[in-house]
């Protein structure tokens, strides 16, 4: 007897709650409208397409400007490796940073097949933004 007068309780709560909240639902679902337009996709799955690579950055002044004044560097085992007019550079890594005394130029003829592999896995890191530039376009 006890849980068919708990059961009528919880149901007379519902029917009561649900006659005082329907007008108020009712208003406020004509004013809430989700607007579907394709720039509102394109927004919501944008992201997704930058991280498979599909979408390529766009290009900018800031960009252009970035990519002139700044080097990219990859540091490996102490070392830092850079690139500059086409010749890859080395220098050990100091408590502040690069120690410029220590540039030099990497031959690449002499290395081992090890540090070939490991030099040219840096070189590809290097290089990977370098073919941004190309335009796909076709206009």
């Amino acid at each position: 007897m006890e849980f068919f007068i708990g059961g009528m309780i919880v149901l007379i709560a519902v029917f009561v709650s649900n006659r005082m909240l329907k007008g108020k639902l009712e208003n406020y679902s004509e004013d809430f409208r989700i607007k579907y337009s394709q720039s509102h996709i394109y927004n919501l799955v944008a992201p997704y397409f930058y991280d498979l690579g599909q979408i390529k950055p766009k290009k900018t002044q800031s960009s252009k400007h970035k990519k002139e004044a700044y080097t990219k560097v990859v540091v490996a085992d102490g070392e830092a490796y850079w690139i500059t007019d086409n010749k890859l550079y080395t220098a050990k890594m100091g408590d502040s940073g690069v120690d410029n005394t220590t540039t030099t130029e990497v031959d690449t003829f002499s290395l081992e097949n090890k540090e070939l592999v490991k030099i040219m896995f840096i070189v590809e890191k290097l290089r990977e933004d370098d073919n941004l530039d190309e335009d796909w376009d076709s206009r």
